[in-house]
């Protein structure tokens, strides 16, 4: 509180970090132009305003740069203010030179239609005098600006051919969604011993094969896929009812987490109610909450180990050629599922969204996912961008690059595995190290943080500025491997012990004070590992740090194996009332379409965060509190935003879940589907199954 009135009476005297003028009255003119404007406040050691200035930015942990100011100006006030000035007078409203930074070349790269580089030549001198004479007047100081973009009162909407491609696109899904349901409609009136109710859709498709690809477009058929809540036949699959829980979960965090990066990155009218924040111990539980994230890696790896496992497709005495085939069909069949879907994100935020929505930060809120997935589309479909993560289309997608590459690693571990058992234990000695030695050596020899740290300005321009330890070490595989790691472990503890012994184990089960006491000690577990980062950021050790070192190898695979043990209680039913509220119905419906939702929800933030035409305020009213402590948990992060994103995000993703995942994803099962020949031993032939369960991340 001291410090925030210190702050409060520090930022009275300042210039505001966001300053417009009024979009909707000016570009109401004829022929009026309005221009969003980023500006560079000129040093002034004779000025105490430039001083405090000076003093705020220097601590970037947690503080914005203010010097660095956004400005929303209508060329026809500008024009009106200086229309009595001499040249001379205009002469001295001039920087001395011009701003060329990093921020204003990425601003270059992505607002570079044939307007804005003429908008640019035509009024940056107007601009400049103009808002160089409002600072001056007002605070003593001078600037030096660039124009990100302008908008005029005559735009119009111009589409072009993948505008139209991905329209005609939209419209074939609607028709075959249409012609399938009518399809399955006259199947099921065919069928006499069907009742009036919908229950023919819920069953197995008849006979012959084909109708499988004939409704696999049906509404009714795949809405049922969607919210079925019936049991599994198989006890072990009943068992894993809670996983849908922890993917929901783990989304609605990370929904949270940028949430909170959206806050920092859009106009504030208050920043110091964000600055505030960064003093307070608890900022560490998001700051360091990314590794929750790893939840996602330990589920992969567990359900890609227990499928194999349980279809049992390679075995000792398979060859080489089976090995392969099994191989690039597993693979197949996963990459098949996961493109459709990301192909539909990256043609929406490469033709329609721009269109969407307009305002004086909807450009600078939007446009870069209009020309990213326009340029670079192809570092998403390859499931590259991971590893090329600056200047991309849907950033968060590295996660589904990261997560093939591990797939891809782990599908030939548990092959080989399978063909020769000899190497599993030397095998996964191997993986282990490499999971915890990898990290350690890049934060050593790149001189990196430990933790990636979201400091005020880091997202604040829409791309992760001065964050090395963000490119070279969250996104990567590598780096990740120890989730992964830790859910083939779960499998393997699961398959050979849990399963045989389970009725043994059951007798653990019920008593309330032995699961109340393990609940509270995995709360504070985890609550200690978020806190740890504390420690690493109070010592501000010199890099390279063998201690920093030390803790980027063990903080995300402690957490990986924290995630494990959580598993592995859940499996044995243990959890009191939060096993009971992993397994309600709702989340399995909310888990199927887990997978649009991370694959959407960073777009309707974009929608959520780019209409706003003022400056927002922010206040505690809106942030949710803790056990009624002054210590406010999600810091800046407005109730309101999250509730609204997190019900808009699970909405569209039903949608294009029915619609497009569970469609396609049919398809593909259908075309590669076969029968698969035995011995007596149930074990694979000759051929294979390639119809793993799906694995959705």
């Amino acid at each position: 509180n001291f410090v925030f009135q210190i702050l409060v009476s520090i930022y009275q005297k300042l210039p505001p970090l966001y300053d417009f003028d009024n979009y909707d009255h000016c570009l109401a003119q004829p022929s009026s132009t309005y221009c969003l404007v980023f500006a560079e406040i000129q040093s002034n050691i004779y000025n105490d305003i430039w001083l405090n200035i000076e003093n705020l930015s220097k601590d970037l942990l947690h503080h914005f740069r203010h010097e660095n100011l956004f400005f929303g100006v209508c060329i026809d006030q500008c024009k009106e203010l200086l229309n009595y000035m001499t040249p001379l007078e205009m002469e001295s409203y001039s920087a001395n030179s011009s701003l060329d930074n990093e921020i204003t070349n990425y601003h270059g790269r992505i607002h570079k239609r044939q307007e804005d580089l003429r908008n640019r030549l035509l009024y940056q001198n107007l601009l400049e005098n103009c808002l160089n004479y409002r600072f001056q007047q007002k605070y003593n100081l001078s600037l030096r600006t660039n124009i990100e973009y302008c908008e005029n009162s005559e735009r119009t909407n111009n589409f072009d051919a993948l505008d139209i491609t991905f329209a005609t696109i939209l419209i074939t899904i609607i028709i075959l969604n249409i012609i399938s349901s009518l399809y399955d409609y006259r199947l099921k009136l065919q069928h006499a011993t069907v009742t009036g109710n919908n229950d023919f859709y819920k069953n197995k498709i008849p006979e012959p094969a084909i109708n499988q690809l004939l409704t696999s477009f049906s509404i009714c058929r795949n809405y049922f896929r969607i919210t079925t809540t019936a049991t599994p036949t198989k006890p072990q699959h009943s068992d894993l009812n809670f996983t849908y829980a922890f993917r929901v979960f783990a989304l609605f965090i990370v929904i949270l987490g940028h949430c909170i990066m959206l806050i920092m990155s859009v106009q504030i009218e208050n920043p110091e109610f964000i600055e505030k924040y960064y003093y307070k111990a608890e900022t560490m539980l998001f700051q360091n909450g990314s590794a929750i994230i790893q939840i996602f890696f330990v589920l992969a790896g567990f359900l890609l180990k227990l499928n194999f496992d349980e279809k049992r497709l390679i075995s000792k005495d398979s060859s080489f050629k089976m090995g392969l085939f099994v191989y690039i069909q597993c693979f197949l069949n996963r990459y098949l599922r996961l493109l459709p879907s990301l192909l539909m994100v990256i043609l929406f935020n490469a033709t329609f969204l721009i269109h969407l929505e307009d305002g004086p930060f909807w450009r600078h809120t939007s446009e870069s996912e209009y020309i990213f997935c326009r340029e670079y589309w192809w570092k998403n479909v390859f499931m590259i961008n991971n590893h090329m993560l600056e200047d991309s289309c849907s950033q968060h997608t590295w996660f589904l690059a990261a997560d093939m590459q591990l797939y891809e690693l782990f599908l030939f571990t548990v092959i080989l595995t399978a063909k020769f058992e000899v190497l599993r234990k030397p095998l996964y000695i191997l993986l282990w190290i490499l999971a915890f030695l990898v990290p350690g050596l890049l934060t050593y020899f790149y001189k990196l943080d430990a933790i990636h740290f979201l400091k005020p300005e880091t997202f604040r321009y829409l791309y992760f500025k001065d964050t090395d330890t963000f490119y070279l070490t969250y996104p990567q595989f590598y780096c990740n491997m120890g989730g992964y790691l830790v859910g083939f472990m779960c499998a393997e503890i699961y398959l050979k012990v849990l399963l045989p012994q389970k009725h043994k184990l059951s007798k653990y089960r019920g008593f309330m004070k032995f699961e109340i006491i393990l609940l509270f000690v995995i709360f504070l577990t985890g609550i200690g590992l978020l806190f740890s980062g504390n420690l690493v950021l109070q010592n501000n050790f010199e890099k390279p740090s063998v201690w920093l070192s030390l803790y980027a190898s063990l903080y995300r695979n402690i957490w990986s194996i924290f995630g494990g043990f959580i598993l592995l209680c859940m499996l044995l039913k243990m959890g009191w009332i939060a096993y009971e509220i992993a397994c309600l119905p709702i989340f399995r419906i909310l888990g199927r379409i887990s997978f649009q939702s991370y694959l959407w929800h960073v777009t309707i933030l974009r929608i959520l965060g780019g209409f706003y035409r003022q400056p927002i305020y922010l206040n505690e009213f809106y942030v949710v509190k803790s056990l009624k402590l002054d210590a406010v948990l999600f810091y800046s992060l407005q109730v309101g935003q999250i509730i609204l994103a997190f019900i808009l995000t699970n909405f569209v993703a039903f949608f294009v879940a029915l619609f497009v995942e569970y469609p396609i994803t049919g398809i593909i099962h259908y075309i590669l589907k076969m029968e698969i020949p035995k011995n007596q031993n149930g074990e694979i032939g000759n051929e294979m199954k390639p119809h793993l369960a799906q694995i959705h991340v």
